[in-house]
């Protein structure tokens, strides 16, 4: 009877955890003072903290062994030791389905800002686990795009490594990823017409993530991390519910 009472308490908690968070803070991507020469060494910073926003939160993947639905949300503040000036992170939310012990897939949605305008990403996971159950390794790949205006299109293909430890309520995690992504941009709101352009760019990326989460009761889990890649160093907040 304990168990059935405290049950609508606890989905509300993460109902109110995937409504609010999102709504927290979203990104803002402006080019517009940028020259192409100088756009490489930009859109390498801007990939770098989408990269890191765009990835499935690695507190999702620290329920191996089970089958289950979970639903999650997450924040990152990109470049925390640089302050995150006119870019502030991607809060995502996602739902994953255990289909076996073994095999997780997930779908995220998140949300930005380019020049005004919003932005929209979709990204689609999957993930493969095997060894001990208190440490397990997994393989995940994803495939993230950002589309909104049409002067923005961003496309992120990963691949990465996580070792997960369990002990007691707490989580572990220390995961590498590789990611390969392509932009295509299209800057038009330069007051000179020549400063205007458009382009397309491939930059691959490397990310090192450490992420430490507990669980919260029988059916939640909070967890936070450190993403470190080649341009920022983000810090994330991660929400998980499951059934």
């Amino acid at each position: 009877m304990k168990y059935q009472k405290n049950r609508p308490l606890k989905y509300s908690v993460i109902v109110g955890l995937l409504i609010i968070v999102p709504a927290l803070w979203a990104g803002d991507i402006d080019l517009t003072t940028v020259t192409p020469g100088n756009v490489r060494p930009a859109l390498t910073t801007i990939f770098s903290k989408l990269s890191t926003g765009l990835e499935a939160p690695a507190i999702v993947f620290s329920q191996p062994g089970k089958s289950s639905v979970i639903f999650w949300t997450q924040y990152n503040a990109p470049d925390l030791a640089n302050g995150a000036k006119r870019f502030q992170g991607l809060p995502a939310v996602g739902l994953a389905l255990g289909l076996s012990p073994t095999i997780i897939v997930a779908g995220q949605l998140s949300a930005g800002r380019w020049q005004e305008e919003s932005l929209n990403a979709i990204g689609l996971f999957l993930g493969y686990c095997w060894g001990e159950s208190a440490k397990p390794n997994q393989v995940i790949c994803g495939l993230n795009h950002i589309k909104g205006p049409r002067d923005f299109h961003f496309r992120d293909l990963s691949l990465g490594y996580l070792k997960l430890f369990r002990k007691g309520e707490w989580n572990l995690s220390l995961a590498g990823t590789a990611h390969l992504t392509q932009a295509w941009i299209h800057v038009t709101d330069n007051a000179d017409p020549d400063d205007n352009y458009k382009t397309s760019m491939k930059i691959d990326l490397g990310l090192l993530r450490f992420d430490l989460s507990r669980n919260v009761g029988s059916h939640l889990k909070i967890g936070g991390g450190l993403a470190f890649t080649q341009r920022s160093v983000s810090g994330i907040i991660s929400f998980m519910g499951y059934i």
